[in-house]
């Protein structure tokens, strides 16, 4: 794996406020900053989160947004997702390449319809719900071993079986054409030719505690990634 994000989807929706929206997420002392294109935004740093549209759907990048989504049940930001944008799909993706971390998740009609997780130290942390269609091409190549592990067989010149963690990047891949119209890892003309809009971010004195529970839920899931290490 080679790859790291960390960015929601907001299905067939446009946001004329990016700034307000970002505001009622639970970010104060905001200062705009240059457009970044999708290549720099979809992983956030320096303290950045951006917001931009392509395809008719609204994205957020942002370093603990997605992966805050990475649990059981709505948490609060997914909940002001779904009162600013009631109807919409809230589809949330991370990859970190350090770790073979992957996850995605999906809402819809207010539900959390699909949660998966893991990593190469971890395997499977977390699967939630019945797969979705753009998992199936992937799930039809594979097969469960005796001892439970799911085994994947990509390649017709493969000698080894490859696990979840080697393969978990694709499924992140696959459920982004869900709203790129192809696989993230061939949507050259959101990765390059897309700009996002950035906001430097700071908690303010409202939500401090609620800036660091994120923090902390995030290195819960997988320290790697809340720390934005390099390889």
């Amino acid at each position: 794996m080679g790859w790291k994000c960390a960015f929601v989807v907001v299905s067939n929706t446009e946001e004329k406020d990016p700034e307000a929206l970002l505001r009622e997420l639970g970010y104060g002392n905001l200062s705009p900053a240059a457009a970044d294109s999708f290549d720099v935004a979809m992983y956030p740093r320096d303290g950045k989160a951006y917001v931009g549209h392509f395809n008719g759907h609204l994205i957020i990048a942002d370093e603990f947004l997605a992966i805050e989504s990475l649990e059981e049940g709505l948490n609060d930001q997914e909940q002001v997702l779904l009162n600013r944008y009631p109807g919409s799909e809230i589809a949330s993706f991370s990859l970190h390449s350090v770790t073979n971390f992957w996850g995605y998740s999906l809402v819809r009609n207010g539900q959390k319809i699909r949660l998966r997780a893991g990593s190469s130290d971890d395997g499977v942390i977390m699967e939630e719900g019945d797969p979705l269609p753009e998992e199936a091409e992937l799930l039809s190549k594979s097969k469960v071993n005796a001892e439970g592990i799911r085994e994947y067989w990509l390649d017709d010149d493969q000698e080894e079986p490859y696990e979840d963690a080697e393969v978990g990047e694709e499924f992140v891949f696959q459920l982004a054409s869900r709203y790129f119209d192809r696989p993230l890892d061939h949507a050259d003309n959101l990765i390059f030719e897309t700009k996002l809009q950035a906001w430097r971010v700071a908690a303010s004195d409202a939500t401090d505690s609620d800036s660091s529970r994120r923090r902390r839920s995030s290195e819960n899931i997988e320290p790697t990634v809340a720390s934005n290490a390099e390889e």
